[in-house]
């Protein structure tokens, strides 16, 4: 399945030009803890594995897995 782990982190080659629709974005420090979270991405959206054109994007609650 070529939707498996479709997600990206990009190091650029030189510097980017900030725009109204390109940020930088702020990490988190490591003792914050968050109860929800945004998610967001192309993938499959529908049965029988429509893909989306357009960015989706959900809110989430935060699962502590330990």
């Amino acid at each position: 399945n070529e939707m498996n782990n479709d997600i990206a982190l990009l190091k650029v080659s030189s510097v980017l030009n900030f725009t109204h629709a390109v940020k930088p974005l702020k990490l988190p420090s490591v003792d914050q803890k968050f109860e929800e979270g945004w998610i967001s991405g192309w993938g499959i959206y529908m049965k029988p594995s429509l893909l989306s054109v357009t960015l989706q994007c959900e809110k989430m609650q935060i699962i502590n897995n330990t």
